[in-house]
């Protein structure tokens, strides 16, 4: 996602530290919550279990990798 929302926010012109903070939400992890509301709408709990730990451990190397690129 912050390969597709680089290129679109400059096409936008967003300013650079309007760009930065847009290529960053998109690098986020998916919010521990997901997993409380699959939970009680009767969804795959421990598959968004997996999901939400997955894209935390990824985005302990994703978060300052984008930072570094946008910021170049």
């Amino acid at each position: 996602m912050p390969a597709a929302t680089f290129p679109a926010a400059q096409m936008v012109g967003l300013g650079s530290q309007t760009l930065i903070i847009a290529v960053l939400f998109q690098a986020l992890p998916t919010a521990s919550s997901s997993y409380i509301m699959a939970r009680q709408l009767g969804g795959d709990a421990p598959l968004m279990a997996g999901i939400t730990a997955t894209q935390t451990l990824l985005g302990i190397a994703a978060v300052p990798l984008v930072l570094a690129l946008v910021s170049a």
